[in-house]
């Protein structure tokens, strides 16, 4: 397939020399025919008309340069008559151009998105490997820490691959957290409190505000165990759903740094509730959507960390089980059921 660059070059230079062409060749026959022809034949035949024929002549000498007169300006005019071309063959060269010109435009773009979410799907692939490396080493250990410790772990381990598979800009403001479900003595509900994490700004974990079941965007994605997609936070309607209340403290930076959000349920067999949510935003707005149109979305990078933190909870429970805590197993954590 010939490149949209060169083919687009190609077609300039194409229309450029039809148009150069064509005026050059009006530009010499037109100098010609007005100097060659019909000025010297107009002057010719109009100073004949000042002689008189000589007495006992039919036909006298100037007469003759009038009628050599007429006939150039006669040749004159038949020569602009086939000379005066069509112009409509190259405007319509011209109209061809510029459609194509639009068609390679939009493959332009097509093929930047292209290559854009090919960036992107490399480097998620990086990730995933890094990742499943990093669980492979974890769960070859004699001793294995908590899953708080593995969760970071696997987060520190591709934290540039994700970045990029999620799309992020230097410039941007952006979270990759992991909330872990975890049931409270006081009320007996579930809150939502971030064991690992990646940011923009970065903060202690114990700095991380958590979410009662139920509240915000991770407590909606664990109280429903559905996916939860949001491309505008300021859009009308949405921040009355995803809104912080009594119970979640409210930070002045939140309406700069929170625009568009997606989070994930982390869903272990065989529980039904969630172990927990994997949640990413963005100060971008759009920045996640639910776009139905085929490539790789930032959403499927957010989906690929949830799976994978499943798959490596549900690893380290069953060497758990066959070693015990006795030889450097830990206990799996008992996800909250709902009542």
């Amino acid at each position: 397939m010939e490149d949209p660059l060169t083919r687009l070059f190609s077609l300039s230079e194409d229309i450029g020399g039809r148009f150069k062409n064509r005026s050059k060749r009006i530009s010499r026959g037109t100098l010609f025919v007005k100097l060659a022809l019909l000025a010297l034949g107009g002057l010719a035949a109009g100073a004949s008309q000042f002689f008189l024929i000589p007495e006992g002549e039919v036909f006298g000498v100037w007469n003759s340069v009038g009628v050599i007169g007429a006939a150039l300006v006669f040749l004159g005019a038949l020569y602009l008559a086939a000379t005066d071309e069509d112009a409509s063959d190259d405007l319509e060269s011209a109209r061809s151009a510029i459609s194509t010109a639009y068609e390679l435009y939009a493959q332009l773009d097509d093929l930047e998105i292209y290559f854009d979410e090919m960036e992107r799907a490399k480097e998620l692939y990086f990730a995933m490997k890094t990742m499943a490396q990093t669980l492979e080493s974890w769960l070859t250990q004699e001793r294995r820490g908590t899953e708080d410790e593995l969760v970071q772990a696997l987060v520190e381990s591709a934290a540039r691959s994700l970045r990029i598979a999620l799309g992020f800009q230097v410039a941007d403001h952006w979270t990759i957290c992991i909330y872990k479900a975890t049931p409270t003595d006081a009320d007996a509900r579930t809150m939502l409190t971030c064991v690992g994490h990646d940011r923009s700004v970065m903060c202690e974990l114990k700095d991380a505000r958590p979410w009662p079941d139920g509240v915000g965007i991770p407590g909606v994605a664990f109280a429903s165990g559905r996916e939860v997609v949001i491309p505008n936070l300021f859009a009308p309607g949405v921040s009355d759903i995803f809104h912080v209340n009594e119970n979640v403290e409210a930070r002045e930076t939140d309406k700069s740094r929170y625009s568009s959000a997606a989070a994930v349920p982390i869903l272990v067999e065989p529980h039904k509730t969630p172990w927990g949510v994997v949640v990413a935003t963005s100060s971008c707005t759009d920045h996640f959507h639910n776009n139905e149109k085929p490539g790789l979305h930032t959403i499927d990078a957010v989906r690929a960390l949830a799976a994978m933190i499943a798959l490596a909870f549900s690893a380290n429970s069953a060497i758990s089980c066959k070693t015990g805590p006795e030889n450097g197993g830990s206990e799996p954590k008992k996800t909250p059921e709902k009542p």
